[in-house]
Protein backbone atom coordinates (compact mmCIF):
# COMPACT_ATOMS: atom_id res chain seq x y z
CA UNK A 1 0.00 0.00 0.00
CA UNK A 2 1.00 3.61 -0.63
CA UNK A 3 -0.93 5.36 2.07
CA UNK A 4 -4.59 4.76 1.11
CA UNK A 5 -3.66 3.68 -2.43
CA UNK A 6 -2.80 0.27 -3.82
CA UNK A 7 0.38 -0.44 -5.72
CA UNK A 8 0.11 -1.10 -9.46
CA UNK A 9 -2.88 1.20 -9.78
CA UNK A 10 -3.82 4.55 -11.29
CA UNK A 11 -6.15 6.91 -9.46
CA UNK A 12 -8.24 9.80 -10.74
CA UNK A 13 -7.36 13.08 -9.11
CA UNK A 14 -5.16 16.13 -9.03
CA UNK A 15 -1.59 15.01 -8.41
CA UNK A 16 -1.14 17.51 -5.56
CA UNK A 17 -4.15 16.11 -3.68
CA UNK A 18 -3.00 12.54 -4.33
CA UNK A 19 0.59 13.13 -3.21
CA UNK A 20 -0.55 14.81 0.02
CA UNK A 21 -2.07 11.45 0.99
CA UNK A 22 1.15 9.55 0.25
CA UNK A 23 3.77 8.84 2.98
CA UNK A 24 7.21 10.45 3.00
CA UNK A 25 9.87 8.78 0.82
CA UNK A 26 7.54 6.01 -0.37
CA UNK A 27 8.66 5.76 -4.03
CA UNK A 28 12.06 4.76 -5.41
CA UNK A 29 11.89 6.78 -8.62
CA UNK A 30 9.60 9.47 -10.00
CA UNK A 31 9.13 10.04 -13.72
CA UNK A 32 7.05 12.98 -14.80
CA UNK A 33 6.16 14.80 -18.00
CA UNK A 34 4.26 17.73 -16.45
CA UNK A 35 2.30 20.45 -18.24
CA UNK A 36 4.64 23.11 -19.59
CA UNK A 37 2.43 26.09 -18.82
CA UNK A 38 1.77 27.00 -22.46
CA UNK A 39 -2.01 27.16 -21.81
CA UNK A 40 -2.66 25.74 -25.28
CA UNK A 41 -4.98 23.21 -23.61
CA UNK A 42 -7.25 23.45 -20.61
CA UNK A 43 -4.97 21.28 -18.46
CA UNK A 44 -1.69 22.88 -19.59
CA UNK A 45 -1.00 25.03 -16.53
CA UNK A 46 2.41 25.71 -15.00
CA UNK A 47 3.28 23.26 -12.17
CA UNK A 48 3.21 24.96 -8.78
CA UNK A 49 6.10 25.06 -6.27
CA UNK A 50 3.91 22.96 -3.94
CA UNK A 51 3.74 20.22 -6.56
CA UNK A 52 7.53 20.05 -6.89
CA UNK A 53 7.87 20.04 -3.09
CA UNK A 54 5.48 17.08 -2.84
CA UNK A 55 7.35 15.16 -5.55
CA UNK A 56 10.57 15.61 -3.60
CA UNK A 57 8.86 14.58 -0.35
CA UNK A 58 7.41 11.30 -1.64
CA UNK A 59 10.61 10.31 -3.48
CA UNK A 60 13.23 8.54 -1.39
CA UNK A 61 16.37 10.45 -0.47
CA UNK A 62 18.42 8.02 -2.55
CA UNK A 63 15.89 7.97 -5.38
CA UNK A 64 15.93 9.72 -8.74
CA UNK A 65 13.48 12.25 -10.14
CA UNK A 66 13.28 12.33 -13.95
CA UNK A 67 11.58 15.40 -15.40
CA UNK A 68 10.70 15.67 -19.09
CA UNK A 69 10.39 18.95 -20.93
CA UNK A 70 12.28 21.38 -23.11
CA UNK A 71 15.34 23.27 -21.94
CA UNK A 72 13.28 26.42 -21.36
CA UNK A 73 11.04 24.69 -18.81
CA UNK A 74 13.71 22.48 -17.25
CA UNK A 75 16.04 25.40 -16.56
CA UNK A 76 13.15 27.26 -14.93
CA UNK A 77 12.16 24.27 -12.79
CA UNK A 78 15.75 23.67 -11.63
CA UNK A 79 15.16 26.12 -8.78
CA UNK A 80 12.94 23.52 -7.08
CA UNK A 81 15.73 20.93 -6.86
CA UNK A 82 18.16 22.64 -4.53
CA UNK A 83 20.43 20.27 -2.56
CA UNK A 84 20.13 17.73 -5.37
CA UNK A 85 22.55 17.18 -8.23
CA UNK A 86 21.74 17.23 -11.91
CA UNK A 87 23.03 13.69 -12.41
CA UNK A 88 22.06 13.49 -16.08
CA UNK A 89 20.62 15.52 -18.92
CA UNK A 90 19.28 13.37 -21.74
CA UNK A 91 18.46 14.61 -25.22
CA UNK A 92 15.67 12.55 -26.75
CA UNK A 93 16.10 12.90 -30.53
CA UNK A 94 12.66 12.43 -32.09
CA UNK A 95 14.10 11.98 -35.55
CA UNK A 96 10.76 11.09 -37.16
CA UNK A 97 8.94 14.15 -35.87
CA UNK A 98 9.96 17.67 -36.82
CA UNK A 99 7.97 20.41 -35.13
CA UNK A 100 8.01 23.64 -37.12
CA UNK A 101 8.55 26.35 -34.52
CA UNK A 102 9.91 29.91 -34.46
CA UNK A 103 13.66 29.79 -35.00
CA UNK A 104 15.23 26.36 -35.35
CA UNK A 105 12.92 23.47 -36.19
CA UNK A 106 12.50 21.42 -33.03
CA UNK A 107 13.47 17.74 -33.29
CA UNK A 108 14.22 16.82 -29.69
CA UNK A 109 13.01 16.87 -26.12
CA UNK A 110 15.07 16.84 -22.91
CA UNK A 111 14.99 14.79 -19.70
CA UNK A 112 16.65 16.11 -16.53
CA UNK A 113 17.67 13.57 -13.87
CA UNK A 114 17.89 14.84 -10.29
CA UNK A 115 19.49 12.80 -7.51
CA UNK A 116 22.28 12.62 -4.94
CA UNK A 117 25.05 11.08 -7.03
CA UNK A 118 25.87 10.49 -10.69
CA UNK A 119 26.29 6.81 -9.77
CA UNK A 120 22.51 6.59 -9.47
CA UNK A 121 22.31 6.73 -13.26
CA UNK A 122 22.97 3.07 -14.06
CA UNK A 123 24.53 3.66 -17.48
CA UNK A 124 26.17 0.24 -17.46
CA UNK A 125 22.76 -1.42 -17.28
CA UNK A 126 21.39 0.42 -20.31
CA UNK A 127 23.42 -0.62 -23.33
CA UNK A 128 23.43 0.63 -26.91
CA UNK A 129 24.66 -1.05 -30.11
CA UNK A 130 28.30 -0.43 -30.96
CA UNK A 131 29.00 1.85 -33.88
CA UNK A 132 30.07 0.02 -37.03
CA UNK A 133 32.95 2.51 -37.31
CA UNK A 134 34.19 2.18 -33.72
CA UNK A 135 37.33 0.23 -34.66
CA UNK A 136 38.46 2.43 -37.54
CA UNK A 137 40.43 4.80 -35.29
CA UNK A 138 42.19 1.85 -33.60
CA UNK A 139 42.99 0.26 -36.96
CA UNK A 140 44.30 3.55 -38.32
CA UNK A 141 46.46 4.23 -35.26
CA UNK A 142 47.89 0.74 -35.44
CA UNK A 143 48.91 1.24 -39.08
CA UNK A 144 50.86 4.44 -38.51
CA UNK A 145 54.06 2.76 -37.40
CA UNK A 146 54.16 0.63 -40.56
CA UNK A 147 54.69 3.77 -42.62
CA UNK A 148 56.89 5.62 -40.14
CA UNK A 149 59.97 6.85 -42.05
CA UNK A 150 62.20 7.54 -39.05
CA UNK A 151 65.28 5.25 -39.22
CA UNK A 152 65.28 2.55 -36.57
CA UNK A 153 61.89 3.57 -35.19
CA UNK A 154 59.93 0.81 -33.47
CA UNK A 155 56.99 3.13 -32.67
CA UNK A 156 54.59 1.16 -34.85
CA UNK A 157 55.43 -2.18 -33.24
CA UNK A 158 55.09 -0.81 -29.71
CA UNK A 159 51.79 0.89 -30.54
CA UNK A 160 50.34 -2.26 -32.08
CA UNK A 161 51.48 -4.34 -29.10
CA UNK A 162 49.88 -1.88 -26.68
CA UNK A 163 46.64 -1.89 -28.65
CA UNK A 164 46.61 -5.70 -28.66
CA UNK A 165 47.15 -5.83 -24.88
CA UNK A 166 44.44 -3.21 -24.34
CA UNK A 167 41.93 -5.10 -26.47
CA UNK A 168 42.44 -8.17 -24.28
CA UNK A 169 41.86 -6.16 -21.11
CA UNK A 170 38.86 -4.27 -22.48
CA UNK A 171 36.80 -6.75 -24.42
CA UNK A 172 33.49 -5.52 -25.76
CA UNK A 173 30.42 -6.05 -23.61
CA UNK A 174 28.08 -8.50 -25.40
CA UNK A 175 25.06 -6.22 -24.79
CA UNK A 176 26.70 -3.13 -26.30
CA UNK A 177 28.37 0.03 -25.07
CA UNK A 178 27.30 2.08 -22.05
CA UNK A 179 24.54 4.45 -23.10
CA UNK A 180 25.20 8.07 -23.94
CA UNK A 181 23.04 11.09 -23.12
CA UNK A 182 21.59 11.26 -26.64
CA UNK A 183 18.75 8.81 -27.24
CA UNK A 184 17.57 8.42 -30.83
CA UNK A 185 14.07 6.98 -30.47
CA UNK A 186 11.11 7.62 -32.80
CA UNK A 187 8.00 9.33 -31.46
CA UNK A 188 4.72 7.37 -31.66
CA UNK A 189 2.37 8.29 -34.52
CA UNK A 190 4.52 11.20 -35.65
CA UNK A 191 3.73 13.96 -38.10
CA UNK A 192 0.40 13.70 -39.90
CA UNK A 193 -0.45 10.59 -37.84
CA UNK A 194 -0.44 12.43 -34.50
CA UNK A 195 -4.23 12.09 -34.34
CA UNK A 196 -3.71 8.35 -33.72
CA UNK A 197 -1.98 8.95 -30.38
CA UNK A 198 -3.76 7.91 -27.21
CA UNK A 199 -2.65 11.20 -25.61
CA UNK A 200 -1.35 14.41 -27.22
CA UNK A 201 1.96 14.01 -25.36
CA UNK A 202 2.18 10.22 -25.55
CA UNK A 203 5.74 8.92 -25.17
CA UNK A 204 7.13 5.77 -26.83
CA UNK A 205 7.42 2.58 -24.79
CA UNK A 206 11.06 2.27 -25.83
CA UNK A 207 11.90 5.63 -24.25
CA UNK A 208 10.25 4.80 -20.91
CA UNK A 209 11.71 1.29 -20.93
CA UNK A 210 15.21 2.70 -21.21
CA UNK A 211 14.62 5.47 -18.67
CA UNK A 212 13.16 3.12 -16.06
CA UNK A 213 16.08 0.70 -16.41
CA UNK A 214 18.48 3.63 -16.05
CA UNK A 215 17.13 4.96 -12.74
CA UNK A 216 15.61 1.93 -10.98
CA UNK A 217 16.06 -1.76 -10.30
CA UNK A 218 13.66 -4.69 -10.40
CA UNK A 219 11.09 -4.48 -7.61
CA UNK A 220 11.42 -0.70 -7.18
CA UNK A 221 8.31 1.48 -7.03
CA UNK A 222 8.06 3.92 -9.95
CA UNK A 223 5.67 6.89 -9.63
CA UNK A 224 4.22 9.09 -12.39
CA UNK A 225 2.01 11.97 -11.17
CA UNK A 226 0.93 12.89 -14.75
CA UNK A 227 0.53 9.40 -16.14
CA UNK A 228 -1.71 10.26 -19.11
CA UNK A 229 -2.12 7.25 -21.39
CA UNK A 230 -0.15 5.01 -19.00
CA UNK A 231 3.10 4.48 -20.93
CA UNK A 232 5.17 4.68 -17.72
CA UNK A 233 3.02 2.01 -16.09
CA UNK A 234 3.16 -0.32 -19.12
CA UNK A 235 6.95 -0.09 -19.29
CA UNK A 236 7.37 -0.53 -15.53
CA UNK A 237 5.06 -3.53 -15.51
CA UNK A 238 7.05 -5.19 -18.28
CA UNK A 239 10.31 -4.63 -16.38
CA UNK A 240 9.15 -6.12 -13.09
CA UNK A 241 8.86 -2.79 -11.28
CA UNK A 242 5.99 -1.82 -9.05
CA UNK A 243 4.21 1.31 -10.21
CA UNK A 244 1.67 3.93 -9.24
CA UNK A 245 0.23 6.98 -10.97
CA UNK A 246 -2.56 9.50 -11.15
CA UNK A 247 -4.24 11.80 -13.66
CA UNK A 248 -7.01 14.38 -13.46
CA UNK A 249 -8.80 12.84 -16.45
CA UNK A 250 -10.98 9.80 -15.69
CA UNK A 251 -11.03 9.03 -19.42
CA UNK A 252 -7.25 8.78 -19.61
CA UNK A 253 -7.10 6.72 -16.41
CA UNK A 254 -9.63 4.23 -17.80
CA UNK A 255 -7.73 4.11 -21.10
CA UNK A 256 -4.41 3.55 -19.32
CA UNK A 257 -5.74 0.67 -17.21
CA UNK A 258 -7.27 -0.99 -20.28
CA UNK A 259 -3.96 -0.59 -22.06
CA UNK A 260 -2.06 -2.21 -19.18
CA UNK A 261 -4.46 -5.16 -18.98
CA UNK A 262 -4.29 -5.66 -22.74
CA UNK A 263 -0.48 -5.61 -22.63
CA UNK A 264 -0.43 -8.17 -19.81
CA UNK A 265 -2.80 -10.44 -21.74
CA UNK A 266 -0.67 -10.20 -24.86
CA UNK A 267 2.49 -11.05 -22.91
CA UNK A 268 0.85 -14.04 -21.24
CA UNK A 269 -0.34 -15.35 -24.62
CA UNK A 270 3.16 -14.99 -26.06
CA UNK A 271 4.61 -16.84 -23.07
CA UNK A 272 2.23 -19.74 -23.67
CA UNK A 273 3.33 -19.98 -27.28
CA UNK A 274 7.02 -20.25 -26.37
Amino acid sequence: MIGPFEENSIVVGDCLDVMRQMPDECVDATITDPPYGTKTRGWDNEPTPEMWAEIRRVTKADGVIAVMGYAKQLFRWAQFFEELQLIGFIVWHKYNELVVSPGLTRAHQDIALWGRSVKQARAGEVREPYSKCAHLDVWYAGRQGKYNKEPGSDFGKRLRDNLADDSERRKRHPDGRRCTDIWRIPAPSAGFNSHARLHPNQKPIKLLNKLIRLISTEGDLVFDPFIGSGTTAVAADRLGRRWFGCDVSSDYVAMAMERIEADRLQRSQLALQI
